[in-house]
């Protein structure tokens, strides 16, 4: 529950807002890319209204996903509808997460240099290039063709990558990828 006087907040983490604030207020508002929503994140993969918060006078903080063609995920779980607890992260479809506390995570930037730097000190500097390139949603060919080694060498980094970080997928190397800031935003907030 938030008290009326506390204020409550969404930090874009990732996509093409990243960084970007929004004060939350009592009522309801809307998350989307449409022109007359509340909160406005102009993203591919966020629908026009894609989901409402509803803060009630009772301080419960409540998102509801508004039939969104990606829908939502909070804390990695598929929701309808959840009620918000401080430190929660709102995935909006492929691309945007959110953080839901009562200020803006002030380590978040300093976890991500962290992460950055254990990536820097457990890759070779090939690796990191084909991780970034696979995070960039590129094809082994695709990475191959564009670091100018051959596609079986892309798939034995990606080996040694997988075996390094502890991850089984394309998309979990993504998602390191993305934690520690190494991808590059298309466009500022």
């Amino acid at each position: 529950m938030v008290s009326r006087r506390q204020s409550a907040v969404l930090v874009v983490l990732t996509g093409a807002h990243r960084d970007a604030r929004f004060e939350l207020s009592c009522g309801e508002q809307v998350i989307g890319r449409g022109l007359d929503v509340g909160i406005r994140i102009d993203d591919s993969g966020v629908s026009r209204e894609h989901a409402k918060i509803v803060w009630t006078p009772q301080g419960v903080i409540n998102l509801i996903d508004l039939r969104s063609t990606n829908g939502i995920a909070v804390n990695g779980n598929r929701i309808d509808v959840a009620v918000l607890r401080p430190g929660d992260r709102i995935q909006l479809g492929p691309e945007v997460e959110l953080w839901f506390g009562h200020e803006a995570p002030q380590d978040d930037r300093d976890h991500r240099e962290r992460a950055a730097q254990s990536l820097r000190k457990r890759l070779s500097v090939r690796q990191l290039q084909v991780a970034r390139s696979v995070a960039e949603g590129r094809s082994n060919r695709e990475v191959a063709e564009r670091l100018g080694i051959r596609v079986r060498t892309v798939e034995s980094h990606l080996d040694k990558i997988y075996d390094e970080l502890g991850v089984r997928s394309r998309s979990a190397l993504t998602r390191v990828v993305i934690e520690a800031g190494l991808l590059p935003s298309a466009k500022g907030p």
